[in-house]
């Protein structure tokens, strides 16, 4: 006898709340809950039917998510790809401090451009670039996202 599991599909099954704001200048995705492996089959669908040719900036807003595990950064990794594919610039804001440290463990706190409010993630990269210059220079002050 063969067992498959996949993702739950009964009534009831958790889900992270997806708030989208779309702007002329950016689009906002405010995320709520738990990133986990029951929940990011459907997350990574929405955040990726979010992502639409032509958006000029996606911000993710992560100050709602209370954890997030390996199926959680696979989904931002996803959403990344198809937001280089489709030339859009994706910043992620408002990490809890797990969020950022399974970042930062991974290393992909390096490949995405993290900042504290949406106030400076629309302001541009121009923190980014200065929090990743520290780092390249090394050192015991070195500064992380």
């Amino acid at each position: 006898m063969t067992t498959v599991f996949g993702p739950s599909r009964r009534v009831g099954a958790p889900e992270v709340g997806v708030a989208t704001v779309r702007r002329p200048a950016h689009t906002l995705l405010h995320l709520e809950g738990e990133i986990d492996i029951a929940t990011a089959p459907a997350l990574r669908e929405r955040l990726l039917g979010a992502l639409r040719p032509g958006t000029p900036l996606a911000v993710i807003d992560m100050g709602g998510v209370s954890f997030c595990g390996a199926a959680g950064v696979a989904v931002l990794v996803d959403v990344r790809h198809r937001a280089i594919v489709l030339g859009i610039p994706l910043r992620l804001i408002g990490l809890r401090a797990q969020v950022a440290r399974i970042l930062h463990l991974t290393g992909l706190d390096q490949g995405f451009e993290i900042h504290p409010t949406l106030r400076a993630a629309l302001a541009g990269g121009t923190e980014a670039r200065r929090r990743k210059a520290r780092r390249v220079r090394g050192g015991r002050d070195t500064v992380t996202a």
